[in-house]
């Protein structure tokens, strides 16, 4: 016999509400500290090497430390700079989140990590992005949208993700598009021919041509899914535990809308794509208690629509 049994969300709209305008502000200010302390590395280096003579291998040494150190220091700061705005932009479930990272603190781990990989000949670089999601979120708290930022939800923040299930969620996205492009030049092929006499009809290439950007864009929208499920069901804010929603068809027709646009708009809609997608993916996230220990109150509605994530109806077999 078969019976429901409800999987409580937390009630909520989730979306993200960044703005074109901010977005160029904040990759403009990011780049331009990633580039400082680039520029800075280098005349350091330059100063210490010289520009006559044979170079003292002390001193390029000395130098080359010197710049890796400065670059690291400025793409941690503009790494925290993304992430701040980022995060501030995003609600879930009624929950607006807050990064509380700085640069201090990921320079620290990047040369902590730096090292580790140095001294394993590169092998504790396999762990390097797990680490860095595990600090980002460990850092991420949630607070009431509306109310004072101060007043941040209890619980702990973490992601427990591990290098093998990232190994899979990547090598099931590079399958997905492997396997959608193969075919997407197997049919260009067959239609516009090869190896005959004579030009390729052009109303084939162009129906080819149309076939392969299609399967592309399917083969994308289903490998970013996969990637967005792993990553956001391995995330927990304040001890509310993510799970994204999304699917690919969902994700295939807006790519299709958005391309279809931005070609339109010779490229000029192309600038919101990324803000679209961000807006998409926030939307269909939702937030559930990571303990059974907090649990949501009883809710008595039958049919709540999907998208603002409260209830999911599950059918299990007694």
């Amino acid at each position: 016999m078969a019976k429901k049994e409800t999987m409580k969300m937390n009630p909520g709209e989730s979306r993200w509400d960044g703005t074109l305008l901010s977005m160029l502000g904040v990759s403009i200010c990011s780049m331009l500290v990633m580039a400082l302390a680039v520029v800075v590395g280098i005349a350091v280096m330059v100063a210490l090497v010289g520009t006559e003579g044979e170079p003292d291998p002390v001193m390029m040494l000395v130098g080359d430390l010197v710049f890796l150190a400065l670059t690291v220091v400025g793409t941690s700061w503009g790494s925290v700079i993304l992430l701040k705005w980022d995060t501030k932009h995003t609600v879930i479930s009624g929950q607006r989140l807050q990064f509380n990272g700085n640069t201090v603190g990921l320079t620290f781990n990047m040369f902590k990590w730096t090292f580790l990989t140095m001294i394993t000949f590169g092998i504790y670089g396999l762990w390097m992005t797990i680490k860095l999601r595990q600090w980002q979120i460990k850092k991420t708290v949630s607070y009431p949208d509306g109310e004072e930022k101060k007043e941040v939800n209890p619980g702990v923040s973490k992601w427990d993700g591990t290098l093998l299930s990232m190994f899979g969620a990547i090598a099931r996205f590079m399958l997905v598009m492997i396997l959608t492009v193969v075919a997407g030049m197997a049919v260009m092929v067959a239609l516009v021919g090869v190896g005959v006499e004579g030009e390729p009809d052009p109303v084939m290439m162009l129906v080819g041509g149309l076939v392969f950007l299609a399967l592309t864009v399917v083969g994308s929208s289903w490998g970013s899914v996969i990637l967005l499920k792993w990553d956001t069901n391995h995330t927990v804010i304040s001890g509310q535990r993510l799970q994204f929603n999304g699917n690919t068809v969902g994700l295939t027709f807006n790519m299709f809308k958005w391309t279809f646009l931005t070609m339109i708009t010779f490229g000029i809609y192309g600038l919101w794509m990324p803000i679209k997608m961000r807006q998409w993916q926030i939307k269909k996230t939702v937030s559930y208690p990571d303990s059974e220990e907090d649990e949501l109150p009883e809710m008595t509605q039958e049919e709540i629509d999907e998208d603002d994530g409260m209830i999911i109806f599950q059918t299990v077999e007694d």
